[in-house]
């Protein structure tokens, strides 16, 4: 093993000023004007040179020049880019401004509209001014709030412009918040949301939530296949609908105060912008008609108690811009402004093929996703279950070692667990763009949930019936079988055995991955990269492969048949998800995303598991080796086509020179005898054929062997298949795969 050694020196970033540092130029063209004025000394008319206090090798200005210096004439702003020796870069921007001998300033400051009027006075000391109603005198009524302007000349002949924005008067009289989602207002109980929005932070910031695009209460469609979204549905309670499920928490809280004495009538609500209904009740029940966006406050169905007014406000869309969603109380002059943003992400890509690529944070890969933020999720999708053949997606040979990991002491080890190599990649945008930056002002966090529907069949060695660990357990062991796989998806019918199940399907119950360590779950930096809406998942959903080395048949693996659908969604949070374990916290953010895969595996001859490439409907397993010692005999095997799925075990009998082998099978638990193959003496092979198979047996010849003794055995299975070519497939694709949980195993 050798080593070396590698310096890496940091540069600083080049620094960067403009001299002068508060440029302005008498300018004798008014804005939007072309007409020259006349010209005098009073407020510098001469160009102004903008240049850099320190020399640097390169320049690049925003006009296009590349020298130390330029020297302009129009204000506006300016900025020049600057490359040291080291190749490091660094950029500045100035403003040069209108000047005139006298300075512009506009009354009152700050402005607001608190009463029917209000006048802005620009100072006196100029010949003339324009304000943006195009009146030429020094002050302006205002009976609107909105953005004005006033263009004024000096003496000299220089121009100066000032914009006001006048806003209506801030509420004193009356008070308007607004709270967080991810809160159940019907029972008072936080799914990490329903904080108050400081009065700082309302328009700033302003409340989050999710698009109210999910299933909260797990209810559905008529004809129970679809979910019944709650933005459809007026009333969000699972106890209407489901035995499970929760309230609806996704309604933002929206509470209104106001002086005692002030009437209701005098009050109005408006909705200002983004795609929200306003409701009277946390569950939803009966919507706020609001015509024109607008609502007087002593309108039918609302009423203040004790001076208060709550209500709901539900985002039916997820938000086109952050703080997209906007109300606005007012009360005569005064208003109060609140926003909102929805969260809503959505499944854009996925790599499932037998590939290498893409990878992750490898500089000189052109196919790298190169924005990853968390570096442990960089490591595992790079390094671990990777299969032998170093592809990364899609289903290949076996991955060596417990881990996957091709390091020294991680060899290839046949008794311990192992995976097959592979898994897929998916991708999902969060809307709207800006929310890397709102997650952090606001303190959202991001989760990748799935919920799995799993049926699996373990044939081990011998054994004609299967281990079907994932099937529904009797009565009593009701939460054993929930853990196996969850409630039934929406489009699976009702089980025979469990028909009120069907109605005990909750969308969002407690079931993710495990861990966070296969899950990149923040949004990088917009500064990182200019794409940063992603988040990623993978998942090795591989075969958790068992072939124990021990020299008991009943726990040794023939077969292994493997059927999964996967949901999987984002879900929101305004606390860090746990990081193990399975939790239901937050909301879900996302539509289902669905996909699936099917593993079909048979023992092979080094013990490991292996796709089975079989293109008849019966093929059999490596047939198991029990006792023998130091007996190095060879067993074959020929299937006819009436071959069915049975174990098949072959026990060895010495008696006084005499040698015959016994077959039979164990068909749950009960030996049957089959028959014996002739018998023989020191020589020649033992053979059984019936009209499923031919099984011969041959003495060891090389050297070393010893002679099969009493104890003796072989065991293995055959498996039959309706669909060889697509029943054997080891895959793993988009989409939904449906199956029911079939004891008879017959829709494999």
């Amino acid at each position: 093993m050798g080593s070396d050694t590698v310096i890496i020196t940091v540069n600083p970033l080049p620094s960067v000023e403009i001299t002068p540092p508060n440029p302005a130029i008498c300018q004798q063209t008014p804005p939007g004007l072309v007409t020259p004025g006349s010209r005098n000394n009073v407020c510098s008319v001469e160009p102004i040179t903008l240049s850099t206090v320190e020399t640097y090798p390169v320049y690049n200005w925003s006009t296009g020049a590349t020298g130390h210096a330029i020297t302009v004439e129009m204000p506006g702003s300016y900025r020049v880019t600057v490359t040291a020796a080291n190749g490091c870069s660094a950029s500045k921007e100035v403003e040069l401004a209108y000047c005139t001998e006298v300075t512009l300033e506009v009354s009152p400051t700050p402005a607001q509209l608190c009463e029917d009027t209000l006048i802005l006075q620009a100072n006196a000391g100029f010949v003339s001014y324009l304000w943006s109603d195009n009146s030429t005198g020094s002050s302006l009524i205002v009976t609107e709030p909105g953005t004005y302007s006033v263009t004024v000349q000096d003496a000299g002949g220089c121009f100066a412009v000032e914009e006001i924005e006048v806003p209506y008067c801030a509420a004193t009289s009356v008070d308007l918040t607004i709270y967080n989602g991810l809160y159940d207002w019907v029972s008072n109980t936080s799914w990490s949301g329903g904080q108050p929005i400081l009065e700082d932070r309302e328009v700033r910031i302003g409340a989050v939530t999710v698009a109210n695009l999910n299933n909260t209460d797990g209810d559905y469609m008529p004809g129970d296949t679809t979910e019944l979204a709650d933005h459809l549905d007026n009333d969000v309670r699972p106890v209407n609908n489901s035995v499970v499920g929760r309230n609806e928490i996704d309604l933002m809280k929206l509470v209104i105060r106001k002086d005692a004495g002030i009437p209701a009538s005098a009050i109005k609500l408006r909705k200002k912008s983004g795609n929200a209904k306003l409701w009277s009740q946390p569950f939803k029940g009966t919507e706020v008609s609001m015509p024109g966006n607008v609502v007087t406050l002593n309108s039918p169905g609302l009423s203040f108690s004790m001076d208060t007014m709550v209500l709901y406000i539900e985002a039916i869309a997820k938000s086109n811009l952050v703080r997209d969603i906007e109300f606005q109380l007012e009360y005569l002059k005064q208003r109060d402004t609140v926003k909102a943003t929805a969260i809503w992400a959505e499944q854009t890509r996925g790599w499932y093929a037998r590939s290498k690529k893409p990878t992750v944070g490898m500089p000189t890969d052109t196919t790298n996703l190169n924005y990853f933020d968390e570096s442990l999720f960089i490591y595992r999708l790079n390094n671990q279950d990777v299969a032998e053949d170093t592809t990364l997606y899609g289903y290949g040979p076996s991955a060596k070692g417990i881990t996957g990991l091709n390091i020294p002491g991680q060899g290839d080890q046949s008794n311990k667990n192992k995976r097959l190599g592979g898994r897929h990649l998916v991708e999902y945008r969060v809307y709207p763009r800006g929310a890397d930056i709102l997650a952090d002002s606001a303190g959202i966090r991001f989760d990748i949930a799935r919920q799995k529907r799993v049926i699996s069949a373990t044939y081990r060695s011998g054994i004609s019936t299967p281990f079907v660990p994932d099937q529904y357990s009797p009565t009593g062991q009701l939460q054993l079988a929930r853990r196996k796989h969850p409630y039934l998806f929406p489009w699976e019918p009702p089980h025979p055995s469990y028909p009120n199940r069907h109605t005990q399907r909750d969308n969002e119950f407690p079931n993710d991955d495990g861990n966070q360590k296969d899950e990149d779950v923040r949004l990088p930096s917009s500064t990182q990269h200019p794409d940063s809406m992603l988040l990623y998942s993978f998942d090795n959903a591989s075969n958790l492969i068992k072939v124990d080395g021990t020299a008991r048949p009943d726990i040794h693996i023939a077969f292994r048949l493997t059927k999964s659908t996967f949901s999987e969604f984002v879900r929101v949070n305004f606390a860090n998800f746990p990081e193990e374990g399975d939790a239901l916290v937050g909301s879900r953010a996302s539509g289902r995303y669905e996909w699936h895969c099917i593993h079909y595996h048979k023992r092979g001859s080094d013990n490991k598991l292996v796709i089975d490439t079989t293109t008849a409907p019966a093929s059999y397993c490596e047939p198991g080796k029990y006792g023998m010692g130091g007996a190095k005999g060879k067993i074959e095997i020929e299937l006819t086509p009436a071959s069915q799925t049975r174990g098949y075990n072959v026990k060895f009998i010495l008696n006084s020179g005499d040698s015959y082998w016994e077959i039979f099978a164990n068909d749950n638990g009960t030996i049957i005898p089959i028959d014996t193959t002739g018998h023989n003496g020191s020589t020649g092979s033992w053979v059984f054929e019936n009209s499923q198979l031919k099984i011969t047996i041959k003495r060891g010849t090389e050297a070393g062997n010893t002679p099969y003794t009493t104890g003796d055995s072989y065991a293995f299975n055959v498996f039959r298949t309706n669909d060889p070519v697509n029943g054997r497939k080891s895959k793993i694709a988009p989409g939904r795969l449906i199956f029911t949980i079939d004891p008879t195993l017959s829709n494999f």
